[in-house]
C-alpha cells in the first residue's frame, strides 16, 4: 500500500462527460490504476450541463457547499456534488456553482465550442477546486491538473494558498492534450482570475490578450512538472513553447502508469 495522497483535478472523466475520449478515458484509467496500487485519491471534475444528474446518481456533499467563489464582482455559491464512476470504489467530486453559465459544454463537436463562454467555467473549476480540497482537510502530495481548464491551479497554489497549512507543500504536475481551441476569451480574463495573494501586475498581466496560448504559459511558469498526454498538433499553442524553454523538469511521454507512479513517488520526496 502507497502512503501517496494524489489529487486529480479534470476537465472532464468517463461515463460522466466524453467530449475528449483520449481525456476521459486517460484520466479514468490512470486514477482507476492508482487506486489499485492504494494511493489516497480524490478527483474533482466540472458539473457541466450535459451530465445527466438522475442518471449518474450526482448528490449534493451538504458540508462541502456554500463556499462563496469571486469572479470578479460576482459572486457564486459552490455546490459540490458526488458521484461514483459505476463498478469501482472510485467517488467523484462535481464543482457546480449552482446556476448554469450560459452552454452547454463539452460537446461532441470542439468546432461548436463557444470558447468565449469558456472563460468563467475554468476561472470557477480552479478556484472552487482548491477551495473545497481546503474544506476537506485532505492534504495531497501532488496535485495532478489535466488539460487547460485546470490551467490556474498552480498559480494559485503558487500565490493565494502558498501559506496554507493545507496546501503549502504540494507538489504540481499539469498534462496538456490537444485541445487547441481557436478565438478569445471574453474581455478581463485577468480581473476574473484575481485573488487575495496575487499580485495582479504581476502576476495577471500575461492574460491581457485573453488567449489559450497565453493561459498555457501562465501554468507553465507556476507548475512544478508539465506532461503531454500525445504528440502535440503543429498549430498548439505549446509546441513553440516548449522549443523555446529549457525544461529539465519538463517531462515528456510519460502516459504510462509506471512512469506517472514513478513521477509522483519522485515529486512527493523532495517536498
Amino acid at each position: 500500500m502507497s502512503n501517496l495522497k494524489i489529487l486529480y483535478a479534470a476537465s472532464e472523466i468517463a461515463p460522466f462527460s466524453k467530449a475528449s475520449t483520449l481525456v476521459t478515458e486517460q484520466v479514468r484509467q490512470l486514477i482507476l490504476a492508482m487506486q489499485d496500487k492504494g494511493i489516497d485519491l480524490r478527483i474533482l471534475v466540472p458539473r457541466f450541463d450535459l451530465i445527466n444528474e438522475r442518471k449518474h446518481r450526482l448528490h449534493e456533499v451538504v458540508r462541502l457547499s456554500g463556499t462563496s467563489v469571486m469572479m470578479g464582482p460576482v459572486m457564486y455559491q459552490l455546490v459540490v456534488k458526488v458521484a461514483s464512476i459505476p463498478g469501482t470504489r472510485c467517488q467523484i467530486y462535481f464543482m457546480d456553482p449552482g446556476t448554469p453559465f450560459g452552454i452547454d459544454t463539452a460537446r461532441e463537436n470542439h468546432a461548436d465550442y463557444a470558447i468565449t463562454d469558456q472563460d468563467e467555467r475554468l476561472i470557477f473549476f480552479c478556484k472552487a477546486t482548491l477551495a473545497t480540497v481546503r474544506n476537506l482537510e485532505w492534504s495531497p502530495d501532488i496535485v495532478h491538473c489535466h488539460d487547460w481548464m485546470t490551467s490556474l491551479i498552480p498559480l494559485y497554489l503558487k500565490t493565494t494558498w502558498r501559506r496554507d497549512r493545507i496546501l503549502r507543500r504540494v507538489k504540481t504536475i499539469h498534462t496538456f492534450y490537444n485541445k487547441a481551441f481557436p478565438g478569445k476569451w471574453k474581455a478581463k480574463l485577468g480581473e476574473k482570475a484575481n485573488m487575495l495573494g496575487i499580485e495582479e501586475g504581476e502576476k495577471l498581466r500575461s492574460l491581457a490578450s485573453n488567449t489559450l496560448g497565453e493561459l498555457i504559459q501562465m501554468a507553465m511558469q507556476h507548475t512544478d512538472t508539465l506532461t503531454r498526454a500525445e504528440e502535440l498538433e503543429a498549430k498548439h499553442p505549446l509546441k513553440s513553447m516548449l522549443r523555446e524553454r529549457e525544461a529539465p523538469h519538463i517531462v515528456l511521454d510519460t502516459a504510462g502508469v509506471e512512469a506517472y507512479y514513478n513521477l509522483y513517488t519522485r515529486l512527493a520526496k523532495v517536498r
